[in-house]
């Protein structure tokens, strides 16, 4: 059966959250939206906190996650399951209703250029391109690279980047890279600094405490953290007898085990249909 790669259907506020009412100034018949991708392995409040600010300071309508199959800056290093960062990422996004997540890059074969995503982000966001005002958050931390990613300067034509900035000098960043880009380019850049607080910690360090066993709450949602726990993921300690979770990073064994009771977890299925439009 095909899947569309973005969930569709009603979806439940946050509790205690309140409808949001429009502001009267923002009423346009473009669609402002935003991609956030990223490895997401895993999603942790930084990234939450991230998307909430930029959502709020670049006044956006919509915000799509986009976890990676392969991060081309990322090859070689071995990422937990796609459906499983997937399962976190929706449980993780539950608080908004302008949230959605993307399950495109997990869905094409090969490395997971921004580029490609981008050039579909109309059928992703079901608005026509000229209708779409489209944003693309990326980390400081990714900046100086950002010549290199494949077709930078094309990229740079579609979207507004959002960079989310906690350290460093924002004008020695944009000198690093201003020889590859042009100077509308890098006035985009300029305007889409976003000050966030600093990082307390970062997805390698929640593997690592994971790992270790320790309390890992206030770093990561509270119900990823529930389903990472429960499937003894990213090492999390499990009952004496107990197989590798569906978050572990496995070297061999074949998917869709039969045996594997941790399948039947609905959290690890959910579709299109089961998340929000």
């Amino acid at each position: 059966m095909r899947r569309s790669p973005v969930r569709t259907g009603p979806r439940l506020p946050y509790p205690g959250a309140l409808p949001r009412t429009p502001d009267p100034a923002r009423v346009s018949t473009r669609l402002r939206a935003a991609l956030y991708g990223g490895s997401f392995d895993p999603v942790h409040l930084g990234h939450v906190e991230t998307a909430r600010r930029a959502e709020r300071v670049f006044q956006l309508d919509r915000v799509l996650w986009v976890p990676a199959a392969e991060p081309p800056h990322k090859r070689g290093r071995e990422l937990a399951p796609g459906p499983f960062r997937l399962a976190l990422l929706y449980l993780a996004t539950a608080e908004r209703a302008s949230w959605d997540v993307s399950e495109e890059e997990l869905a094409r074969e090969g490395p997971s250029y921004t580029y490609d995503t981008v050039r579909v982000a109309p059928r992703l966001f079901g608005v026509p391109r000229e209708a779409l005002d489209l944003h693309l958050v990326i980390g400081s931390d990714n900046l100086p690279g950002l010549p290199q990613w494949y077709e930078a300067r094309a990229l740079l034509d579609l979207v507004q980047p959002i960079i989310a900035w906690r350290d460093g000098d924002p004008d020695a960043l944009l000198r690093e890279v201003a020889p590859a880009f042009s100077a509308e380019h890098l006035r985009k850049l300029e305007r889409g600094f976003l000050r966030l607080p600093p990082l307390p910690v970062s997805s390698s360090e929640v593997r690592a405490k994971l790992a270790r066993g320790e309390d890992c709450s206030g770093l990561v949602p509270d119900l990823a953290l529930d389903l990472i726990q429960e499937h003894g993921a990213y090492g999390w300690p499990r009952p004496a007898g107990d197989r590798e979770g569906a978050g572990g990073r496995r070297t061999g064994g074949a998917e869709g085990d039969d045996e594997d009771d941790e399948d039947d977890d609905p959290r690890l299925h959910r579709g299109p249909g089961a998340g929000h439009a």
